[in-house]
This record gives structure tokens, sequence and C-alpha cells, in this order.
């Protein structure tokens, strides 16, 4: 990880219509190991023809991943991290350590182009990480990266702290280097009334809105990071000082394309869907996949502070907070969690403006599930919630908002 870390300012950036040397050679080093890789490239030769190659989809890593997985990958170190469900697409996907553990440096790249430069050691507390779900795993760790600089992840929700003001006291207490997670979480905080300053805020997960990126800087007089990330990708894009509309490609192990629906690839400031080849998940190599997001590349900017590609996301996955009938807040990950337990492909979830949940899913047969499943919606709804499944194929293309609250 340290060597990974090092290398971070080495060989980013590359120029539009072409495919780096280094990623050809990536793509040619897994083509006899991965089967998903050795089809799609059959009769190819990814220098020439890699707009030829067919791209690669959410679909294939639910319904194909045995195929994805290297068949000479020992998997004694296979960690399974499901996605949380924002697209409401759930993917069980495979991880493995070290690819977790390369957040730190590309984390701390982030921060260091914010003007953080941070040293650290064992009396340092590096970093909270905040969530507001109903439930969530939480824990404390040190980070070895960092010179054993500590670590805990939090949970919001106030059943999680024995009175009002619990929460905010502890992470003022752990006066954390910076406090990441998404908008969500983040926006719960500021309600909170955290005293502690930090140095930065990163967000993930979801777009960041302006007003919430305002509140802190002005409260905190800190940068607010927003990171672009997918759990089965990792860190894609990082905003910039001072333009934070605009992302910059952060890992150098990654090629990123703007695709058609053809799979063709699009010239610097034409909108499409953005497509990641590469990474460092040894479990989970990715030949031009479809992240169902859409964004325009810009290869030939600045290049004084960093030369690697810029990108403006489109249409972002937007927070999206429903209202239990009691009055109180329900995160959409938590209705994910409840639906990734049943074999559900993909869902969307409407709440109507009089409260009421309309849970459409792609799935088999409801009867065998449906009616456990609207009881556990129920129940973390609370008293007079009121929900109703139906069955849906999702048809007419593109990939439908999992989340949706009417009035909002």
């Amino acid at each position: 990880m340290r060597e990974f870390g090092a290398g971070l300012d080495k060989e980013r950036g590359w120029g539009p219509g072409g495919v780096p040397e280094r990623v050809v050679r990536w793509v040619l080093e897994r083509r006899g190991r991965v089967g998903w890789f050795r089809k799609a490239l059959e009769g190819l030769d990814p220098a020439r023809d890699f707009e030829r190659i067919p791209t690669m989809s959410r679909a294939d890593l639910q319904q194909e991943l045995e195929d994805i997985i290297p068949v000479d990958e020992p998997l004694d170190r296979l960690i399974i991290n499901p996605t949380s469900g924002t697209t409401g697409h759930p993917i069980a996907a495979p991880n493995h350590p070290r690819a977790i553990g390369c957040y730190d440096p590309l984390i701390q790249y982030c921060l260091k182009r914010h003007g953080v430069r941070q040293s650290y050691d064992h009396t340092a507390i590096a970093a909270v990480q905040v969530c507001f779900q109903r439930s969530t795993i939480v824990y404390n760790t040190v980070h070895s990266l960092l010179g054993g600089a500590g670590f805990a992840k939090v949970n919001l929700d106030p059943a999680a702290w024995p009175g009002d003001g619990s929460a905010a006291r502890y992470i003022s207490d752990m006066a954390p280097v910076f406090i990441s997670g998404d908008p969500i979480a983040l926006g719960e905080m500021a309600r909170l009334g955290v005293a502690h300053r930090p140095r930065a805020f990163l967000s993930c997960a979801l777009a960041l809105p302006p007003e919430l990126r305002s509140e802190l800087q002005g409260s905190y007089g800190c940068p607010v990071v927003d990171l672009y990330s997918l759990n089965e990708t990792g860190p894609i894009a990082f905003s910039r000082p001072g333009d934070p509309g605009i992302f910059q490609i952060l890992p150098n192990d990654i090629f990123v394309e703007i695709v058609d629906e053809r799979g063709n690839s699009l010239p610097d400031g034409q909108a499409g869907e953005i497509c990641v080849t590469g990474g460092r998940n040894p479990y989970l190599p990715l030949l031009r996949y479809r992240t169902g997001d859409r964004g325009s590349m810009v290869h030939d900017h600045d290049k004084t502070d960093d030369p690697a590609p810029l990108l403006k996301l489109i249409d972002a996955r937007k927070p999206v907070v429903f209202r239990a009938p009691s009055g109180g807040l329900v995160n959409p990950i938590d209705i994910s969690r409840i639906i990734r337990q049943y074999p559900v492909a993909r869902h969307q979830c409407v709440q109507r403006r009089d409260l009421s949940l309309l849970v459409r899913l792609e799935c088999a047969d409801l009867g065998t599930f449906g009616e456990g499943l609207a009881r556990e919606l129920g129940g973390l709804f609370g008293d007079g919630a009121r929900v109703e499944l139906e069955r849906s194929d999702f048809e007419g293309g593109g990939a439908p908002a999992a989340f949706i609250a009417e009035g909002a």
C-alpha cells in the first residue's frame, strides 16, 4: 500500500482517443485468466480494437461473477462486500484487503490536493466515518499505514446513543483529522452541532448538495472534498480545489471513458455513460465497466497541478430521504439492506405524498416472500406505515431511479 501511495503521482494523464499502454498490458495479462475477458476479447487486439470490446454491466457482475473472478486467484483473502443498493441493483461484490487498504493513500492524495497535509501517529485520530441509518456495523480500529492513527465508524441514529448530545460529544472528544460520510449523514452531523472543527470533510456515495457544502464550509471553515466512488470500482475521482463541480480522476491504475449506448467512446465534452477499466481488486477485474452514471470528460486542460483527466458528473446519485409516519427520517440504505436479503435482482421504492410506500421488485415470484418483506419494511417505517409491493421487469430501457420521494 505504501508503494501504491508513493506511485500515485506517476502516469496520471492520458490523451483523448487513445488507450494507455499500461491499460493494454493489464488487459492482456488477464486474457487467459478471466473467462469474461477471454470471451469479450475473442478476435480483438485491445491496443487496436479497444472500442470494439463489449462493455461490462452491473447485470454481468450479478449473473456472471464466476466468469469474472480470475480462475487462478487464491480465494483465502476474499471478502464479500455487498453494495449499498443506492442504484436499486445490489451486487455481492468480492473484495481483497489490499484493495480496501488502498483507500488510505487515495484519500490522503485528495486531502493534500485540498491543502491538508497531516502527519499521523498513534496519538492521532485520523478519521471518524459518520452514518445515519437504523442499522449498520460500527467499529473502531487503527490504520498501520497512518502510523497507527485511530479510526471509528459511528451511527448517528438516536437509538444508538445513551442520550441527546452523546454523538456530538463523542465526535468532538475524538477530534479526528477529517470526518467522512454520505451527504445524509453529514447533514445530520451538522444538525447535531458537533463542536470539533476537522481539517476536512470527505463526502461520498451520493451527490453532495451545494447547500450542504456551503453549510459545512461556513460552519467549520475547512475544505469539503466530494469523492466519486463505487463499491465495485473503488474511488474514481475527487472534486477539484476551488471548482467543486468538476472532478479529477484519482487513481492511476484505472482507465475511464465516456461511452454511448453502443459502447463507442465519445469525444471530450460530450455526455454519455462513465465506463471504467482496471483497478486494484484482484477478485473483480473490470473491463469497460458501465457504472450507470453519466458524465463528460476533458483530457486537455491546465496540467500544472495534475495531468489526470477531468470529469463532470451529470445526474449524479442525489440524496433521497424518506419519512416515517411518526415524522422521523428513514435512510434508503436501510431499505436496501432489507431487500437484499430476498431474491430480488433490482428494486425501486417510491414514497407517495401520503407517506405510503410503493416498492417495485424485479423477481421471479413475489408470493414466496412478499409478505415477509412487506412486514420488515413496515417495521422499518414504524406504526401506521403502509407498504405495497409490485412485481416489475422495469421495461423501457435505462436504469430506473432506485428511490423517489414524491413532493420532496
